[in-house]
Order: structure tokens, then C-alpha cells, then sequence
């Protein structure tokens, strides 16, 4: 037998996969479009000698465009410094997006079924 919270959870859960298909599919042409700035970036991290300025280019680009997004992100020395050959190590990309109490929305008033913004996921990204 399903509770009406699971009903309510499962139609939430429906809508908001419409919503993302709807919204990935408008933007679609940014997303391409943001991509190929990327992948542009010839960041060969196997070829750290001669890609170095590439791929600390690179990390500057996912830094600034998580912070577009509405992230958090630094970077921070590399602890280890140096490769085996003695190659420059680049910095450590931390990112970072929380949840916020605007992402919380419910139509019940009981508490138990409404989840604070504490309650929700945080997604932390390093490189």
C-alpha cells in the first residue's frame, strides 16, 4: 500500500524530471556551445609537461563557470608540488554547490513531509 506522501513524492519526482527535459532541451544550443569552449582547452593532463598552462587554463575555466552556475570554487595548491619527473603540479579545483531554502517547496503543512534545506544533497566537485 502507498502513503500519500509517496504518491505526492513520486508526482514531485515526475514534474521536476519534465522540467529538467524542458529545460536541457531550450538550452541545448548553450550547452553545445559551452562544450566546445571547453574542449577547446587542449588540457592533456597525461602531457603535463608540455600542457601545464593548459590544464591550469582549464581549471581556471571550470572555476569561473561554476561560479556562473551560482557555485563555489578555488583553487588550491597542489600539496604534493611536483611529479616524479619534477613536473610543476597543477592547484586542486574545489567546487562546491549547496542547496538553498529556496529550493524547498511544499503544499502540506505537517513538517515531517517538508524537507529543510539542511536535509538536501550538496554536490562537492574536485579536479
Amino acid at each position: 500500500m502507498s502513503s500519500n506522501n509517496d504518491e505526492h513524492d513520486d508526482d514531485r519526482d515526475s514534474s521536476f524530471t519534465h522540467r529538467f527535459f524542458q529545460h536541457v532541451e531550450a538550452s541545448l544550443d548553450d550547452y553545445i556551445s559551452e562544450l566546445g569552449q571547453a574542449v577547446a582547452i587542449p588540457s592533456i593532463s597525461s602531457d603535463l609537461p608540455n600542457h601545464g598552462k593548459d590544464i591550469l587554463k582549464m581549471m581556471e575555466w571550470t572555476r569561473d563557470y561554476v561560479e556562473t552556475l551560482g557555485g563555489t570554487a578555488r583553487l588550491l595548491p597542489n600539496p604534493k608540488k611536483v611529479d616524479a619527473d619534477g613536473n610543476e603540479l597543477p592547484p586542486i579545483l574545489l567546487a562546491e554547490f549547496r542547496a538553498d531554502d529556496g529550493d524547498v517547496t511544499s503544499s502540506s503543512s505537517s513538517s515531517s513531509s517538508s524537507s529543510s534545506w539542511q536535509d538536501r544533497k550538496t554536490v562537492c566537485c574536485y579536479a
